[in-house]
């Protein structure tokens, strides 16, 4: 099997899995939800915002943060949302742990 069919293989394992599959779930029934979605996508948006600064070697802007911080916890006492921020934790971890396997094997 060349390389490019065990990538296509290792996605497809990923694509099955109980991680994604969970995550994929509770995405859609969150995303029925129009105001969820804007608050999740201001969240996005302010928590790239400072992990861009702080890539950058910025001061980070102390209000920024605050705010950020203030949505997170507003959206994540929805039941929801937390499963899904939950979910959507598991799954990062699962493809920072084969990011990891294969950065092994490679020396990296």
């Amino acid at each position: 099997m060349s390389v490019l069919e065990q990538a296509k293989a290792l996605a497809e394992a990923i694509k099955t899995s109980n991680e994604y599959q969970t995550y994929k779930a509770l995405k859609t029934e969150l995303y029925k939800d129009d105001e969820l979605v804007g608050s999740l996508s201001l969240f996005e948006a302010k928590q790239a915002n400072l992990q861009r600064m702080q890539m950058l070697g910025e001061d980070l802007n102390e209000d920024e943060f605050n705010d950020a911080q203030e949505l997170y916890k507003e959206l994540n006492s929805k039941e929801e949302v937390k499963k899904f921020f939950e979910a959507e934790y598991e799954l990062n971890k699962m493809m920072a742990e084969v990011s990891k396997i294969l950065g092994d094997a490679m020396n990296f």
